[in-house]
C-alpha cells in the first residue's frame, strides 16, 4: 500500500529582536514638553514587548558645562550666502546626549536601542537589525525619510565607530549618524517597512531649535 505523504507548506518564521534589549530614550526630566512626547511614545515600546525601557536625562544647553568634561569641536554644519550656520544651542545638546550615551552603552559593553522621547514604536524589531552595529529604523512624522538619530540600533562597537571617527562637528547627530558606513543604502528602502516613527504636535513645539 502506498504512503500517503502530506507536504504543508508553512510561511517563514518571522524573528524578533531580543525583547530584553536596553531601550535607551533620551529625555528632558522636568521639561513639560519632552515629558508630553514620553507619555505617548514609551508605552509603545511596552506595547511590543521591550519592557527594559531605560530614561536618559538629556543635556541641556545649561547643563553642558556641568555634565559634558569632553567637549565636541563645533565649526559650522554649511554656508548659506556665503555666511556659516552655525549650530543652536539645543542642537548642540541634542548632540552631546547622543554622544554621551554612545559613551555608556561602549562602557557597558551591551547591544542597546537608542530612542528619542518623540518616538514611537510601531511594530516589532526584526532581528536582522543584530547583522548591524549601527542601524537605524525611525521615519520623519510627515515625510517618508529615514531620522537617524531618533530610533537606531547600536553594539558597544558600533559606538565605539561613532566616537572615534568623530572629528570637527559639521552637520546635526542625524546626519553623522545616517552617514555612517551601511546606512545610506538602507535609507531608501525603509519607507517599505516602518518600524517606528516620529511625533509632533504644532501647538506642543519642540525641546530642539534649528536656526533658519
Amino acid at each position: 500500500m502506498a504512503l500517503l505523504v502530506t507536504i504543508r507548506y508553512l510561511s517563514p518564521m518571522t524573528y524578533y529582536l531580543d525583547k530584553k534589549i536596553p531601550v535607551h530614550i533620551i529625555t528632558l526630566l522636568g521639561n513639560p514638553i519632552a515629558e508630553h512626547y514620553l507619555d505617548q511614545i514609551e508605552p509603545t515600546w511596552h506595547l511590543f514587548g521591550y519592557e527594559n525601557t531605560r530614561l536618559f536625562n538629556g543635556i541641556t544647553p545649561e547643563t553642558i558645562e556641568e555634565r559634558c568634561p569632553i567637549k565636541l569641536n563645533f565649526i559650522y554644519k554649511r554656508k548659506q550666502d556665503r555666511k556659516p550656520k552655525y549650530f543652536t544651542p539645543t542642537e548642540k545638546a541634542c548632540w552631546y546626549s547622543h554622544y554621551y550615551l554612545w559613551r555608556k552603552i561602549r562602557r557597558e559593553g551591551v547591544p542597546a536601542i537608542v530612542a528619542e522621547h518623540d518616538c514611537k514604536l510601531l511594530q516589532q524589531l526584526p532581528a536582522t537589525l543584530e547583522q548591524y552595529d549601527i542601524r537605524s529604523f525611525a521615519l520623519h512624522n510627515t515625510k517618508s525619510c529615514l531620522m537617524a538619530a531618533s530610533a537606531y540600533y547600536i553594539t558597544p562597537k558600533g559606538a565605539d565607530q561613532l566616537i572615534e571617527n568623530l572629528g570637527r562637528v559639521i552637520q546635526n547627530v542625524d546626519g553623522y549618524i545616517l552617514n555612517q558606513p551601511k546606512q545610506t543604502g538602507f535609507k531608501k528602502n525603509i519607507d517599505k517597512t516602518t518600524y517606528a516613527q516620529v511625533i509632533y504636535d504644532k501647538k506642543i513645539g519642540a525641546t530642539i531649535n534649528h536656526d533658519k
